[in-house]
């Protein structure tokens, strides 16, 4: 059976920090991601990906998601996902789906991520 996997890392500022500069790695694993009962409530966030460099846009996408997966163990889990969470789990999920984010946005503005994102691969 073919698995879909995700690792997401938030590397959250560690508290105890008080310069701010360390932060929290704890990477979660997603096998097999299933969403339901997305919320009616959405949040933006300018979203950016390695498969679109140098290239940022704001998207909207539902605030809260209930997520089943198993993890590396083959344990069963269900949360609820909120805030950044939600977002980057929605993000990556897409990329399971052959979803960018720049699919997310109008026409006009996705010409124009990719006009800028052709500039910088002819500058370089």
């Amino acid at each position: 059976m073919p698995k879909r996997i995700l690792v997401i890392d938030l590397q959250e500022p560690d508290p105890e920090d008080e310069e701010g500069k360390k932060v929290i790695r704890a990477p979660r694993v997603f096998i097999n991601p299933v969403f339901s009962d997305e919320s009616e409530e959405h949040s933006v966030y300018q979203e950016g990906c390695l498969s679109v460099p140098e290239q940022y846009a704001d998207v909207t996408r539902p605030a809260e998601v209930t997520v089943d997966w198993q993890d590396e163990d083959g344990k069963h889990h269900q949360e609820r996902m909120t805030g950044l969470m939600a977002t980057c789990i929605q993000h990556e999920h897409d990329h399971l789906e052959g979803i960018l984010f720049i699919d997310h946005l109008s026409r006009l503005k996705r010409e124009m991520v990719l006009k800028k994102l052709a500039k910088l691969r002819k500058a370089a």
